[in-house]
């Protein structure tokens, strides 16, 4: 379970970085209507690594692993959407 566990928050860095890069590039779209868009998805994400986070520190790992996969997802499409347009 250990191992599960660090695994788990291993993941959750990886998320935080990707969510850092999409920061990045949203900053640069020039269109408002279009970064207001990816500020909303990235919001979202970020809330799912804030919950993630958050059952991590009550030691409630069945729900760090749901909302991780939540943030992984989240993450993923946004950084899809930035690299499309």
């Amino acid at each position: 379970r250990t191992r599960v566990v660090r695994d788990q928050y291993e993941a959750l860095a990886t998320v935080r970085d990707e969510l850092k890069l999409a920061q990045s590039l949203i900053r640069r779209v020039s269109d408002k209507a279009r970064r207001t868009e990816l500020t909303n998805a990235y919001d979202q994400a970020q809330t799912s690594v804030m919950r993630a986070v958050n059952a991590g520190h009550r030691f409630v790992y069945d729900d760090l692993r749901d909302e991780l996969a939540t943030a992984q997802k989240r993450a993923e499409a946004l950084l899809a959407r930035l690299a499309t347009r």
